[in-house]
């Protein structure tokens, strides 16, 4: 039986999370063959599809006209219909014995009720990338943490004052953090930064040249990443590495069965009082996508406060506490002191707290 995902999103994020999905369910059929349609296939998006090897995959590129498809970065567009779909599947012998699955099928909170398939560079592209490391004199014996903030100037997506970080100041302190515990720091991103710490403590990968896959690898030898609200913070949920995920405007967009995060501070005026973060923010109904989509369609008011440098500082110490050099698989389920919402400036996102299920360790024979 053909599987057939139409892997449409623009982001980087979103793009991510539906190969995600598409690669979870298709693991969990028997006896599938799946196949991804992808209209438009960016630049920076190419590398992600080598992050799964299921054997019997097909992926079809295909160019889409502004007629049958959308930007994903204009949120109240519909997914894109796909137009001259049974001549595409036809030219593929796709026409019989298929089942298609709708965009709302890629909704990655599907990954928190099937359990995400762990996604990791092939090998060889994993050589050429720990090689370069290697070459410009990043000491891959100790350990590292992959960071990434929303710089206000990258060319390929709408521009979201309340997600962009335009100082940075809060996450160098996070950074400050790593590097006094004997740990060094990989920013990821695209554009260039003035690095204010010592040669072989913090090194910008863009600024060296470093392409997507190299980020990637990065974050795949890292000990956990620490993350903005940004699409990047989804390659730790998909190759199953801590994430601390920072700067949160909702928490029922993450997946990942190790991640961790504070939301912004939040207030909608006409409903709350003062203002609101994690578990409390989410029980109350506001740190939730429905919210944020509101803030900026509809004109409801709400008032966003970026996370300041001591929750950064807290959040990050918590990460360095629960993980191990050289290791990290710990599960929370099995941590006493692991954060839970007593634990100050970090939760225990979602969905950990509704389905501890998904936390536990795998059987082992």
């Amino acid at each position: 039986m053909n599987l057939i995902f139409h892997l449409w999103d623009q982001t980087f994020g979103g793009f991510i999370s539906q190969l995600a999905v598409a690669e979870a369910v298709a693991a969990h059929t028997a006896d599938s063959r799946y196949v991804g349609l992808i209209p438009n296939l960016r630049p920076d998006r190419a590398p992600l599809l080598g992050l799964y090897s299921a054997k019997n995959k097909t992926l079809i590129s295909y160019k889409a006209g502004s007629d049958n498809w959308v930007d994903a970065f204009w949120p109240e567009q519909a997914a894109p219909k796909l137009k001259g779909l049974g001549s595409l599947l036809r030219s593929q012998n796709l026409a019989s014995n298929s089942i298609i699955l709708s965009s709302n099928s890629l909704e990655w909170g599907v990954l928190n009720c099937i359990p995400p398939v762990t996604g990791r560079l092939p090998g060889n592209i994993a050589s050429k990338a720990k090689a370069k490391f290697e070459a410009a004199g990043i000491d891959l014996s100790k350990w590292c943490v992959a960071i990434h903030w929303r710089e206000p100037d990258y060319h390929g997506r709408s521009n979201s004052p309340v997600r962009t970080i335009t100082d940075p100041s809060a996450y160098l302190e996070a950074c400050r953090v790593i590097i006094d515990s004997g740990g060094i720091v990989l920013k990821l991103g695209h554009g260039s930064f003035r690095n204010p710490f010592a040669k072989g403590e913090f090194y910008n990968l863009a600024d060296m040249g470093f392409s997507v896959h190299d980020q990637i690898y990065a974050v795949q030898i890292s000990r956990f990443m620490v993350s903005s609200d940004s699409g990047p913070l989804f390659l730790a949920s998909a190759l199953d590495i801590p994430l601390l995920a920072t700067n949160l405007l909702f928490i029922d967009g993450l997946w990942g069965r190790r991640v961790y995060g504070i939301t912004q501070s939040i207030n909608v005026i006409s409903r709350l009082s003062h203002h609101m973060k994690n578990e409390e923010a989410y029980e109350e109904g506001v740190a939730t996508l429905e919210v944020w989509q509101k803030s900026f369609k509809e004109g409801l008011e709400v008032d966003y406060r970026k996370n300041t440098a001591d929750e950064l500082r807290d959040a990050t110490a918590v990460m360095i506490s629960a993980t191990r050099v050289g290791s990290n698989t710990i599960w929370p389920s099995e941590r006493t002191d692991f954060p839970t919402r007593k634990v100050k400036n970090i939760c225990l996102p979602f969905p950990s707290r509704n389905n501890p299920d998904i936390l536990k360790p795998p059987k082992t024979e």
